[in-house]
């Protein structure tokens, strides 16, 4: 009777483990399945490629570029840049033309940030909307290829390259609230059209 009852104690400490292993690995399955959709949620990048994107070939003393060029967002929902970040530059900011108050144009940063619509693109060019690099801390060169990786306003980064380009502009200024800045050269288009990519 013994030996029965042995067995019978054996045969539920067994059973016990077992469903006590198959609880803890299926807890730590769900657990760990709901962990990464939410990292994979948190983490998804916005649909925006640049096209024939380009930034003003410009020695570092000139302390500050522009990027240019056509932001696409095959996505279902508006991207909004809201700067960026490259070692190229200190600061990355997403930037406009507006009218001051004596109706001259002046550049300034885009306070609300720059919105690819869904589906859409925006336009980034001299005049217009742009993405400024400033605090240069090396030299744009002409044929060089140069990552900015553009913030979004909901945290996201994307990385997006633009190739140095020769370019010769008007001379345009910032907005009064952004005293030191000179903005060369950021009006016209690019010297020479055969060098677009």
């Amino acid at each position: 009777m013994r030996t029965t009852h042995c067995r019978a104690l054996r045969a539920l400490v067994g059973l016990a483990a077992v469903t006590t292993l198959a609880a803890c690995g299926s807890g730590e399955t769900t657990s760990t399945t709901t962990a990464s959709s939410s990292s994979a949620a948190s983490t998804s990048t916005p649909s925006l490629t640049v096209t024939d994107g380009w930034v003003k070939a410009v020695d570092a003393s000139q302390d500050m570029t522009a990027a240019f060029g056509t932001l696409t967002n095959t996505g279902d929902e508006d991207v909004v840049i809201t700067g960026g970040r490259s070692d190229l530059a200190g600061m990355v900011e997403a930037h406009v033309m507006s009218k001051d108050e004596n109706g001259a144009m002046v550049m300034e940063e885009a306070k609300d940030g720059d919105t690819v619509p869904a589906g859409g693109e925006l336009e980034l060019t001299p005049g217009g909307a742009h993405l400024m690099l400033m605090d240069l801390s090396s030299d744009v060169v002409a044929g060089e290829d140069y990552v900015v990786t553009v913030t979004t306003a909901d945290g996201q980064e994307v990385d997006l390259t633009f190739a140095g380009r020769e370019f010769s502009g008007a001379e345009e200024e910032y907005a009064p609230d952004m005293p030191g800045m000179s903005h060369d050269g950021h009006g016209e288009t690019p010297a020479t059209s055969s060098s677009s990519r």
